[in-house]
């Protein structure tokens, strides 16, 4: 099975100093609209798609040091890797929870999508 992810799924970013925010928590945001939705128990939610998501990871720290603390602190808003689309729809690669879907583009760590943010499996079997 396969879970697809939908935007406001939950992302996590590895590879920060354990003493700051390890792992980063961030999230799949819409940058446009595709109109490929899901309802599940009455709540409706779009498909993330690389045409139509971006993740994004809020500030979070990359450099500890006993001196300062966390610092190196960035934002970043990042694709995943598509590499062969698994699921197309519509003629556009759709994102999927799995790990390492991309690299923290500072800390170089896997970048997990962990939720389709409903709770539920939405899955092509």
């Amino acid at each position: 099975m396969i879970d697809i992810a939908l935007i406001d799924s939950d992302v996590e970013a590895f590879g920060h100093p354990a003493n700051c925010t390890e792992p980063a928590s961030g999230s799949v945001v819409s940058t446009s609209t595709t109109g490929i939705t899901v309802t599940v128990d009455g709540t409706t939610k779009e498909m993330a798609s690389i045409d139509s998501a971006d993740i994004n990871i809020p500030s979070h720290s990359h450099t500890f040091t006993e001196e300062d603390g966390c610092t190196d602190t960035q934002s970043h808003t990042i694709d995943p890797d598509t590499g062969e689309p698994t699921i197309t729809i519509n003629g556009s690669p759709v994102y999927l929870v799995e790990d390492a879907v991309t690299t923290d583009p500072t800390s170089g760590g896997d970048v997990d999508i962990t939720t389709n943010s409903l709770n539920s499996e939405i899955t092509k079997t």
